[in-house]
């Protein structure tokens, strides 16, 4: 009954036997459940033995080398099947320990599913440490006698909130969490506070991050008056005019929508531009005194912007339409001007810059590119600035006891940098000035990498004030070669 057994398991783990067809015998004994397997000289009683039988090599074709050569004698039946029941043991103990690395498997997913979920009940109460107002309505923007400054609380919209007229102001002030509702204002949204620190409107991600993502803020006029504090706006923002006075303003996104005008007024220390801006071509935005305006790469705004005694940078890939500038005002582009850029102390566009027409700028610095037109008018300087080559040739030399470095002169370029291992080493006026001595940086066993760079006579922060027009060289590229002591 041992091998009843047996072959009751082969059967129960589904064991492939359609190979064994030709063993007469054998498969019926497998099939039947109530069957004894009883061997009698290689017979079973119950097989009908048939006038076509398959031949020894075509019964045995499938099975394994070692029983695939055998000859079909009755008396080898019984091997074979003990030998098949063997094989099926040992595939039944592989899918156990199958189903043990599928059980330790699941244990593990389960336990990353138990820390998923106390994470997302954990941190939310972590992150919600700070007290919230909650607000369905315009009237509770009042934070009561919750006073404390500007990180202490914060404003949490349940709902979409819409009211005619919104004013919050001294102690009232806190940072917005739209939390993906919008904010609208028939009328003026206005936020008068002396408080320091940082006010965010926006649907809050952390305690210093916001973001327009399904956050909107719509009114007809929004001003802001909060000389001491950095303003970030990260809404999406539409509306008719906007007055900010901040130590500092971030914003994204401006949409005209229905507004056919959007005019902004900003005095800040420092403004960042972070969102598109789609104003009409009337639209203006009009900055005051700041240090720095910054327009991040890729931001596009349609509006006229006009600094007053600012300085702005427009990143690589940003494109705005018109800048105008006064007498105080500088600007340095990277990106793109759709129309012109007019008036300005000093204007450097470097190297990607695109921008049709330059009028009435005091110092125009321009990477020169051949491969584009411009109209330049009224300018009183214009400095085109070129890229010195890379020097053709570079090598080390020893005479005696010292060991120099020569490198090939570089066209106009003002002189020359030596560098080892990446690190400045000694820098050479002059355009001849080729050759350096290298004898006490190299001393000590090892292999060394030497590189001379051409240096140029412009940089970015060079006064350029009444030098005429003339061309200039940024530095060149480097040459390297490598010296083993």
């Amino acid at each position: 009954m041992e091998d009843y057994n047996d072959v009751d398991e082969i059967k129960n783990e589904e064991v492939d036997i359609e190979n064994f067809d030709s063993i007469d015998g054998v498969q019926n004994e497998i099939a039947n459940e109530e069957t004894d397997v009883v061997v009698q000289d290689g017979v079973d009683s119950n097989v009908a033995i048939t006038d076509e039988q398959p031949e020894p090599a075509e019964a045995y074709e499938s099975v394994d080398d070692e029983t695939s050569e055998d000859s079909v004698e009755p008396s080898g039946e019984k091997e074979y099947a003990e030998e098949e029941i063997v094989n099926s043991k040992k595939k039944i103990k592989s899918n156990k320990s199958m189903s043990k690395k599928k059980k330790s498997i699941i244990a593990i997913a389960a336990s990353l599913c138990i820390v998923a979920i106390v994470l997302s009940i954990v941190l939310p109460v972590v992150f919600y440490c700070k007290p919230r107002i909650f607000v369905k309505n315009a009237d509770q923007f009042v934070a009561g006698d919750k006073v404390g400054d500007l990180g202490k609380y914060f404003y949490m919209l349940d709902k979409n909130v819409a009211c005619e007229s919104l004013l919050i102001e001294g102690d009232d002030v806190y940072s917005i969490d739209m939390n993906k509702h919008s904010l609208t204002v028939d009328g003026d949204f206005t936020i008068n506070t002396s408080k320091s620190g940082t006010l965010y409107i926006g649907t809050r991600k952390s305690d210093d991050e916001y973001t327009s993502k399904k956050a909107s803020l719509k009114a007809k006029n929004i001003s802001i008056s909060a000389p001491n504090t950095d303003v970030v706006i990260m809404a999406d923002i539409s509306c008719e005019n906007i007055i900010v006075t901040a130590k500092s303003l971030r914003v994204g996104s401006f949409m005209n929508g229905e507004f056919t005008k959007m005019d902004m007024s900003i005095m800040a220390e420092n403004v960042r531009f972070s969102g598109n801006i789609s104003g009409s071509a009337t639209s203006v935005i009009d900055i005051y005194n700041a240090k720095e305006v910054l327009i991040d790469s890729g931001v596009s705004i349609t509006n006229t912007l006009q600094l007053t005694a600012s300085n702005l940078t427009a990143s690589l890939s940003s494109n705005l339409a018109t800048v105008m500038l006064d007498d105080l005002s500088r600007a340095t582009i990277a990106g793109t001007i759709t129309n012109a850029i007019l008036g300005g102390a000093q204007v450097n566009m470097q190297e990607g810059h695109s921008c049709n027409t330059y009028q009435d700028i005091n110092t125009l610095v321009i990477y020169r590119d051949n491969q584009k037109s411009h109209l330049i008018k009224n300018c009183k300087n214009v400095i085109y600035v070129e890229k010195l080559v890379r020097p053709v040739d570079i090598n080390i030399e020893e005479h005696g006891n010292r060991i120099f470095c020569n490198v090939a002169s570089v066209k106009h370029a003002s002189g020359y940098k030596l560098m080892i291992n990446g690190e400045v080493a000694a820098v050479q006026d002059g355009e001849q000035n080729t050759k350096f001595d290298i004898t006490d940086l190299v001393k000590d066993i090892g292999t060394y990498n030497v590189s001379v760079l051409p240096l140029g006579d412009f940089s970015e922060g060079s006064d350029l004030t009444d030098v005429g027009h003339k061309i200039m060289y940024v530095d060149g590229e480097s040459v390297s070669i490598e010296y083993r002591s």
